[in-house]
């Protein structure tokens, strides 16, 4: 047999179709299906990792029940024994400035009242004129010179306890980091890290495990089941969130891609069988994956592994179909983490899709889950929700917002083909207007997960 296997690892969910290429004529295609908790089959496998009170790791499928709780540096302990969280020291407080009471003003005032007093003499009394005149001219200056100095004293004493604040500052924030890492829990469920690994956009909130182990981990289970089911296969080919372009994001994203595979393919090769494979730990899985390395271009050529941009992989299966009309169309892929792009044309005679520009962004679904209006439900509450039809209540002002962002991305498309376009209007001779004209009312493309909401 001659398999090529199509892994399509999704932020949610992932897919895997076999193409079976025995006989060139009749290719079959087939999706493989994975067992549910329940018995059933589906060929939607979740994109979750969880870690058990054995210590074993599962896959796809969540049980809170033996769900692994990891508190402080004991990793074999699932219960929770919290300490007190350190109060945060009390900081010198920073000396307001204190200002000399003037002397020289305050003699001056006393003076004024001696001139006004009837008692003194006429003589005494121009004395004290000239004298006050003298004292009226000199005070400011002087005033402002020994404020001067005391601003200068004041400027140090500052100094010394500003760097005695940073001293305490700073071993706060190591004592508090110690105590997090002896106390706070983590439990160890894993779910976003696709995402994570191959752009790095996104969270992770885990403080002992790293998207790229977890998302080796999750391949590596899967490479397993496609070896039980059809053996060695040929070529397995993996979509990315690219440009489709030669940017440095993109060849980044790409160079990721395949070095998570070939890790998890390295990986998988250290168990005689899947079963081996979900007996081990996670602590030997940690050993054993190890540091994962970017790979060179001469290592990749090395393994049967393929890279497509997603978006052109959901255009494929579409226009295989010949189902749509000659022109221009733009393909939306709706996925969990990202929504994949194509600007298309097809070809007038032969119906094959010419693509023009292929583009990634990373909002989909979780992107509308995640910007809901109340933050009191859970992430699975929340998609309970949501396929419960309560969209408006609780989803309006994402929805209208990934929206905003989807048409300033199909913009960007767009954009793109126009300046191509014209850059060629030497080669073609047609003006902008007929280009627009042919865009206009052309046929969206809706597909993914997110393609079955309104």
């Amino acid at each position: 047999m001659k398999y090529t296997v199509g892994f399509d690892l999704g932020t949610h969910q992932t897919k895997i179709c076999i193409q079976d290429s025995e006989n060139a004529n009749d290719k079959i295609y087939e999706f493989m299906e994975f067992l549910m908790p329940d018995g059933s089959t589906t060929p939607l496998y979740p994109s979750l990792v969880q870690i058990n009170k054995d210590l074993s790791v599962s896959y796809g499928f969540v049980d809170d029940s033996d769900c692994l709780v990891l508190c402080g540096t004991d990793e074999t302990e699932p219960q929770l024994i919290l300490k007190e969280i350190p109060e945060h020291p009390q900081y010198p407080k920073r000396p307001k400035p204190k200002y000399p009471k003037e002397p020289i003003i305050e003699d001056w005032k006393e003076k004024l009242c001696a001139i006004r007093n009837p008692g003194k003499k006429e003589s005494e009394h121009d004395k004290w004129v000239k004298e006050c005149i003298k004292i009226d001219q000199n005070s400011d200056k002087q005033y402002r010179k020994i404020c001067a100095e005391i601003d200068l004293r004041h400027a140090k004493e500052v100094a010394v306890i500003e760097e005695e604040n940073k001293r305490i500052r700073l071993k706060y924030e190591a004592d508090y980091r110690d105590w997090a890492k002896e106390n706070t829990t983590e439990k160890c469920v894993f779910r976003y890290f696709k995402l994570k690994a191959l752009t790095g956009v996104g969270t992770w909130e885990h403080l002992r495990f790293t998207p790229e182990e977890i998302t080796v981990w999750y391949i590596a289970n899967l490479l397993h089941k496609i070896k039980d089911h059809y053996g060695d296969v040929d070529t397995i080919q993996f979509g990315v969130p690219t440009g489709g372009s030669s940017s440095d994001k993109d060849k980044a994203i790409s160079i990721n891609a395949y070095s998570l595979f070939i890790a998890a393919k390295n990986l998988s090769d250290c168990f005689q069988s899947q079963s081996e494979f979900l007996s081990a730990t996670y602590l030997k899985l940690k050993e054993l994956t190890g540091e994962i390395k970017r790979v060179t271009p001469e290592v990749i050529d090395q393994y049967a592994f393929d890279d497509f941009p997603e978006a052109y992989a959901g255009l494929f299966s579409i226009t295989s179909q010949r189902k749509l009309g000659p022109g221009f169309h733009v393909l939306v892929d709706i996925g969990g983490g990202t929504t994949d792009m194509a600007l298309f044309c097809i070809n007038n005679k032969t119906l094959a899709p010419n693509v023009n520009n292929l583009h990634s962004f990373t909002e989909g679904l979780n992107f509308i889950l995640e910007n809901s209006n109340d933050r009191k439900y859970s992430l699975s509450e929340l998609q309970n929700q949501f396929m419960g039809g309560l969209r408006n209540k609780l989803f309006g002002k994402a929805i209208e917002l990934y929206t905003e962002h989807l048409d300033k991305e199909g913009n960007v498309l767009i954009k793109t083909l126009k300046e191509a376009f014209m850059m060629q209007k030497h080669h073609h001779g047609r003006n902008l207007g007929e280009l627009e004209k042919a865009i206009d009312s052309q046929n969206i493309i809706y597909s993914g997960g997110g393609s079955i909401y309104n």
